[in-house]
C-alpha cells in the first residue's frame, strides 16, 4: 500500500480543522483552497498544535493511557500499537511509558509533528519503541493485520467518512485486536481536574455530542465486529461537565 496521504482525507481533515477556528455564526468554506491545505499540512500549524498540547490539556493524556492499559491489561503485553491522529504524540508517549513490551506508531497527516515527537521520545528514553509515520485514517500506510491495539483521542471527528476510516482501521488490526477511540476526557479523570479544564469554555461546542451516538451506533453496527460499546462517561461528582464520548470494538478472530 502506498505510503501517502489520500487527497480525500487531507481535504476532510483540513475542512473540519478549519471549523474549529471559525467564529460562531460565520459561514464555513465549502472546501479549503490550496493555501489552506498547505497551511494545515505545514510547519506553522504543527507548531500551533504543539503549543496547545503543552498547555493545560496535556494533563489529560496520562489518565487516557492509564485507563487503556488497565482496561486491556497491557502492562506486560508484548506487541504493536497504533495511535491515530496523535499530532504532537502526547498520548503515544504516555501509553508507551506504561507498556514496556510494546512498540507504538503515531500516524498523523502532518509530518511536521514528528521531529518534536521524536525529540520528546528521546528525552523520555522511548525513542527505540515509538515512531512517527505520515498517513491518514482512511488510507493507513501499513500492511493488513499489523497492530494488536489501536487508540485515538480527539481525532475521529477529523476522519471524513467515518465508515471508510473505521474499515481501514480494521484492515490494519490483527484478528482479535481491540480499538479504543474517543474524544474528551477518560472516565478516570478526577472531577476537580475536569472542572478546571472546562473552566472558561463558553458558547456552543464546535462539534456537539448529540449527533455522535447515533452516528457511531449506525456505523459500528454495520462493521464486521465481534462486539462494540459506546460510552459517554459521567463519573460521580461531575454533573454538568462533559466527559465526551468513547467507543471500543474488537476485530473477530
Amino acid at each position: 500500500m502506498a505510503n501517502k496521504i489520500s487527497l480525500y482525507s487531507a481535504f476532510a481533515a483540513i475542512f473540519i480543522a478549519l471549523s474549529l477556528w471559525a467564529a460562531p455564526g460565520l459561514a464555513r468554506p465549502e472546501k479549503p483552497d490550496s493555501r489552506q491545505i498547505d497551511y494545515w499540512l505545514g510547519k506553522e500549524a504543527a507548531q500551533e498544535m504543539i503549543a496547545r498540547s503543552e498547555r493545560k490539556v496535556n494533563a489529560v493524556y496520562p489518565y487516557v493511557a492509564q485507563l487503556i492499559v488497565a482496561e486491556f491489561g497491557l502492562g506486560d503485553f508484548k506487541g504493536k500499537g497504533l495511535d491515530i491522529g496523535a499530532g504532537p504524540g502526547r498520548s503515544t508517549l504516555e501509553i508507551a511509558k506504561l507498556t514496556p513490551g510494546m512498540t507504538w506508531i503515531n500516524v498523523d497527516i502532518n509530518k511536521h509533528f514528528f521531529p518534536y515527537f521524536m525529540e520528546r521520545a528521546q528525552e523520555l528514553g522511548l525513542d527505540s519503541r515509538v515512531n512517527g509515520v505520515q498517513g491518514s485514517a482512511d488510507s493507513l500506510p501499513f500492511d493488513d493485520s499489523t497492530f494488536d491495539y489501536v487508540i485515538s483521542r480527539g481525532s475521529y471527528k477529523f476522519w471524513g467518512e467515518l465508515d471508510k476510516a473505521l474499515r481501514e482501521v480494521l484492515r490494519v488490526m490483527k484478528p482479535g485486536a481491540f480499538a479504543y477511540i474517543g474524544r474528551g476526557y477518560p472516565a478516570n479523570l478526577p472531577a476537580e481536574l475536569a472542572a478546571k479544564l472546562r473552566k472558561g469554555q463558553t458558547g456552543p461546542r464546535r462539534h456537539p455530542l448529540d449527533k455522535d451516538v447515533p452516528l457511531l451506533r449506525n456505523t459500528l453496527k454495520n462493521l464486521p465486529l465481534d462486539y462494540y460499546w459506546i460510552s459517554k462517561p459521567q463519573p460521580a461528582g461531575t454533573e454538568g461537565l462533559s466527559y465526551g464520548i468513547w467507543f471500543m470494538f474488537r476485530k473477530p478472530l
